[in-house]
């Protein structure tokens, strides 16, 4: 009986300074992103998504702007949602992005061009 009252209390302890942790951190780092739906502890936004994710960002753009910020499990994704944003990523500050390290997934998509 002790050992179990033990593990339970040891359990809320570490759970309670993972998340302090992690409050610390994301209070920091949020302040640079824009705005978007809580995250989950591990798996973002994920749950979120549900099963029909067009229709899910679509609300969320409803809510949040055109420009939202995601976390999808540890990755965190801006999303611009509209022509005028999309544009301003692509040509305005397209140096910003132009340094990015080549992605295999899109290098597969795209029949390695």
């Amino acid at each position: 009986m002790a050992t179990l009252f033990l593990t339970i209390l040891l359990a809320t302890v570490l759970f309670l300074i993972l998340r302090i942790f992690s409050h610390r951190r994301n209070r920091s780092h949020n302040n640079r992103l824009p705005p978007g739906p809580n995250p989950w502890p591990i798996i973002g936004n994920l749950p979120h998504m549900g099963t029909k994710p067009h229709r899910t960002l679509s609300a969320m753009v409803t809510t949040y702007g055109p420009i939202l910020h995601l976390r999808l499990g540890f990755v965190d994704v801006v999303v611009a949602a509209s022509k005028s944003v999309a544009e301003q990523f692509l040509k305005i500050h397209d140096a910003n992005f132009a340094s990015r390290p080549p992605n295999s997934g899109a290098k597969h998509m795209a029949y390695n061009y």
